[in-house]
């Protein structure tokens, strides 16, 4: 079975919020045991930072840039230390290959047990499901024509599940694609604070996979400032993000 673990931190990683990311990434990985993870968003954490911890078994991956493309579309969102899609895997035998597209936002294509999976994290547009459709076609015709055409896209699509007229848009946007025909897999729970679905899978018609919310309660200790020891009861971490980890499974 592959399992992948994809994270929207929201901009978590700052002050004692940044000593928490490797602890509750080891906590989430720990309780999943996927084969890799995936996170987005960890703006407050340096690069040498975030390419430099592990947690756990998981080291960082560095992605593969696909034969017949130019360093521009190595997946940065506006600057290489923004919000970059990280990797982390236990499994040596896990590739990735980045790609960036037209909206500049990072898609990374997955070589697990055997499976193409891309990961991303599609445009934010609450008037319409265009751009997020854009990106998928584009991420899926990049890989099948550079590497291989996945079986899924994962991550954090921003298209609210809960909502018909947004499922409807996105239909309408995928209209003569092959995405038209793969099926959306969610978690039938909300992903987003804002009570929205927003972190899903779309799946080939023969790919059998499934997606779940990763549910975590567990503490931590709290500086009260930088001189002074840990306080001795622990709080219920706050890990400062609007998502919830979802991880897939086939």
């Amino acid at each position: 079975m592959g399992k992948i673990l994809f994270w929207n931190t929201a901009g978590a990683g700052g002050g004692d919020e940044g000593d928490e990311i490797a602890p509750t990434l080891a906590a989430y990985s720990s309780q999943a045991n996927p084969d890799c993870v995936v996170i987005c968003e960890m703006r407050k954490v340096d690069t040498v930072t975030k390419q430099g911890f592990g947690f756990g078994d998981y080291l960082y991956v560095k992605p593969g840039r696909p034969q017949q493309t130019t360093p521009k579309t190595v997946a940065f969102y506006h600057t290489v230390h923004d919000k970059r899609l990280y990797v982390y895997s236990k499994n040596p035998g896990v590739q990735a290959w980045q790609f960036t597209t037209g909206s500049r936002r990072p898609a990374v294509l997955l070589l697990v047990q055997g499976t193409y999976i891309m990961v991303m994290h599609a445009p934010s547009v609450s008037s319409t499901s265009g751009p997020q459709a854009d990106v998928m076609t584009q991420a899926y015709d990049l890989a099948a024509n550079l590497v291989a055409a996945p079986e899924a896209i994962f991550g954090d699509l921003n298209v609210d599940l809960k909502s018909r007229a947004r499922v409807r848009s996105l239909k309408r946007h995928l209209t003569g694609h092959a995405l038209r025909t793969w099926r959306r897999e969610g978690t039938g729970e909300y992903t987003h604070k804002s009570k929205s679905e927003l972190d899903w899978a779309l799946c080939a018609p023969t790919f059998a996979g499934w997606v779940e919310v990763v549910n975590l309660s567990r503490k931590r200790r709290r500086k009260i400032n930088d001189d002074d020891d840990w306080r001795g009861e622990d709080e219920i971490a706050n890990k400062s993000s609007d998502h919830l980890p979802i991880l897939l499974r086939w």
